[in-house]
């Protein structure tokens, strides 16, 4: 199989399956830099769900370090335009049990959300077009978002999270 091309002034892959396995070969080398990142980044900021298949891909889910690295490198216009990229993210960094940097991410996220859609997503993920089929808004998930809301002074926020965990029966009474 041919390696997918390195250099996108040079020579543009076609497709988004093609994208995606150059910017997976990029983060799964040994000498990964973000440098080498630069040239791709104007297709992630025009092709969210681009963003979400990288952050999904099996292989990157395998290194949640590589993807954590790899998010916190994006520049804000693109982590914060929406919260699904980093919903596709939190799982494979709960799964690790990477608390800490979950929190971290999501209250960053959370200071910047003025239209509380990641709040939303959170108590209603059915209601919304969701172009991430594997979604899924797990306990510890809930979790580590009222750790993030209360720390960002939204303890409002936090305790509807709270009271829909314990409609779903998440918390012991």
């Amino acid at each position: 199989m041919e390696t997918p091309p390195r250099d996108p002034q040079n020579s543009k892959p076609q497709t988004e399956q093609d994208l995606l396995g150059t910017l997976t070969t990029i983060l799964t080398s040994e000498n990964f830099s973000f440098e080498s990142l630069k040239p791709y980044i104007p297709h992630l900021s025009t092709n969210p769900s681009l963003l979400i298949s990288l952050l999904n891909s099996k292989t990157l889910i395998q290194n949640p370090n590589t993807l954590l690295q790899f998010y916190t490198c994006l520049p804000p216009s693109i982590t914060h335009h929406s919260p699904l990229p980093l919903l596709s993210l939190l799982p494979s960094i709960l799964r690790r049990r990477h608390f800490y940097a979950a929190k971290s991410l999501l209250s960053s996220f959370i200071s910047v959300d003025k239209s509380s859609s990641l709040h939303y997503l959170l108590l209603h993920p059915q209601k919304t077009k969701n172009p991430v089929s594997c979604l899924h808004i797990s306990k510890p998930l809930l979790d580590v978002s009222i750790g993030a809301y209360v720390a960002c002074g939204r303890p409002h926020q936090a305790a509807q999270i709270f009271n829909r965990m314990k409609r779903l029966g998440l918390v012991k009474q």
